[in-house]
């Protein structure tokens, strides 16, 4: 799969760089911050200037945040009962028909979730699918969200510090 199309320019081997970490990404495949190299260097800088291109910074910034060790896969799970959502489980299927009544999904700790996003599908008829932030942790303000009309939907966002309806 092609990822972009370029015009060649003076900073083009930075680009061709760039696409081939994109599509490493894009593959699924191990991935560490080395992998944003190489870059211009005083050999071989064509203009003299050795600034690194910003999406290249921002990218080799988020792996020192927390991926050096490599991409995770997000997986979408299908829930039919009670449940802690995971980091790996960030698109849900809540089947509250299969699990005969109520499902409760409870969010992970606001602490350790800065930056986690979560999805949510109510697929059933029979009952509610309720969200539960841990403890007294809250999501836009209430300690829960309910999806009670089949085929409702959520998105949440973690700051660090509560939940957030987006």
């Amino acid at each position: 799969m092609a990822l972009l199309n370029t015009t060649p320019t003076a900073r083009d081997g930075e680009v061709r760089s760039f696409q081939k970490l994109a599509q490493k990404i894009i593959d699924g495949l191990a991935l560490d911050k080395t992998s944003v190299l190489p870059f211009p260097n005083d050999t071989n800088d064509i203009d003299g200037n050795d600034t690194i291109p910003s999406t290249v910074v921002k990218l080799s910034a988020a792996l020192d945040a927390g991926f050096s060790g490599g991409i995770t896969p997000v997986t979408t799970t299908v829930i039919a009962t009670t449940a802690t959502l995971s980091a790996n489980n960030q698109t849900v299927i809540a089947d509250d028909d299969t699990a005969a009544g109520v499902v409760t999904l409870t969010l992970p700790a606001v602490a350790t979730s800065a930056g986690l996003t979560y999805s949510v599908k109510k697929v059933g008829s029979t009952a509610n699918v309720v969200i539960d932030g841990a403890g007294a942790e809250t999501i836009d303000g209430a300690t829960t969200l309910t999806l009670s009309t089949q085929y409702d939907s959520t998105t949440l966002y973690c700051d660090g510090t509560e939940w957030f309806i987006i």
